[in-house]
């Protein structure tokens, strides 16, 4: 829940944002975190407040969400201000057109080994003003014959975390990973089948430690985020909280052909982040959240067959936006003799719809 109030705000400046959340105990089952540990349910929210502001205004969503982003110096609804803020080089034409919990692998393992080294390297310091002109091998045999252990250990934890609920004040994160995602789809509005047919994608991860892996975890972590806004539905019995989707015929996870026809990566560069291990970034879990792209994609073009049948206003579409959902927002005639049964007609199927 804390996760979820903190990211409400996802990318965007809101000056007036407050947030408050309840936690319930009901009879459903607990679950462990997927990814993001109510991170991407938070932002969820604030990306369906930009889409229905902007149908209210009867602007381009695009225009809204530009409008709203956080720039470099702005404060956060907790009050934390932005650094490094690269929001806006990530939005605006880039060069393409078209457990390590909460992603801290990098950024906790890879400082403690920089820890270790920086401790070895201090205990060499005599060996080699000793011996300046030497070589490495030599320093280390040196070393091992002066009985100077070589083997340590390195820790690090972040540094300046920590954050007050009752004052609203304090720095809960270390550092912020920025990105940029546009989707296309298609919507079959008879069936409520969809497709993704290309997806544009840009991430600032300062530095990147590896490219090639990164850009594997953006992709992966995209995938992810499809059947968390698109696929995976849990369904529990009303009666007793038992889980109905319990295997793979009835709970669908992505497959080979759920990923775009086209996908395009691009790392955003000369971004550096002094907070963490070379400069580098989390990369775990800020792409996943990037999949909504693709379930306000399929609500856009939803939206655009309701006004072609004369239905204007908004509406609502739950996530996941399954075949179910879809076909259901598309309304038409079928869909409403369905929804809506004659006023006291007696219709036995009803329950079950």
């Amino acid at each position: 829940m804390e996760r979820a109030v903190f990211h409400i705000d996802n990318a965007y400046q809101i000056d007036n944002l407050r947030c408050h959340g309840i936690v319930c105990r009901t009879n459903l089952p607990s679950n462990t975190a997927f990814r993001g540990f109510g991170g991407p349910q938070g932002m969820a929210v604030i990306e369906n407040v930009m889409t229905d502001v902007a149908t209210y205004l009867n602007m381009d969503p695009l225009a809204v969400r530009s409008l709203n982003l956080y720039r470099e110096g702005d404060e956060t609804h907790y009050n934390q201000r932005l650094e490094y803020c690269t929001l806006d080089r990530c939005w605006n034409k880039v060069p393409n057109t078209s457990p390590t919990a909460a992603s801290a692998g990098s950024d906790l393992n890879g400082m403690a080994v920089l820890n270790a080294c920086q401790i070895l390297m201090d205990r060499l310091v005599p060996i080699r003003k000793a011996n300046p002109e030497g070589t490495w091998q030599q320093w280390i045999q040196d070393a091992y014959f002066q009985r100077i252990s070589l083997s340590t250990t390195g820790f690090y934890k972040t540094p300046d975390i920590g954050y007050d609920f009752v004052t609203n004040k304090g720095t809960p994160f270390r550092y912020f990973t920025f990105g940029a995602a546009c989707s296309v789809v298609e919507v079959d509005c008879l069936t409520g089948n969809h497709r993704v047919l290309r997806t544009d994608i840009v991430m600032d991860l300062g530095e990147s430690l590896n490219p090639a892996i990164d850009i594997g975890q953006v992709e992966g972590g995209f995938v992810q985020g499809l059947g968390l806004f698109t696929l995976e539905e849990p369904l529990f019995s009303p009666s007793n909280g038992q889980v109905m989707t319990r295997g793979p015929s009835n709970y669908k996870i992505p497959s080979a052909d759920d990923i775009p026809e086209e996908f395009n990566v691009s790392l955003l560069r000369g971004c550096p982040n002094p907070h963490a291990v070379y400069s580098s970034k989390a990369v775990g879990e800020p792409p996943l959240f990037l999949a909504s792209s693709v379930f306000f994609a399929i609500k856009d073009a939803i939206h655009s067959a309701r006004t072609e049948a004369g239905i204007t206003g908004n509406f609502t579409i739950n996530s996941p936006a399954t075949s179910e959902r879809i076909r259901m927002a598309c309304e038409d005639d079928l869909i409403r003799k369905v929804s809506k049964p004659a006023s006291g007609a007696f219709q036995p199927w009803a329950a079950s719809v």
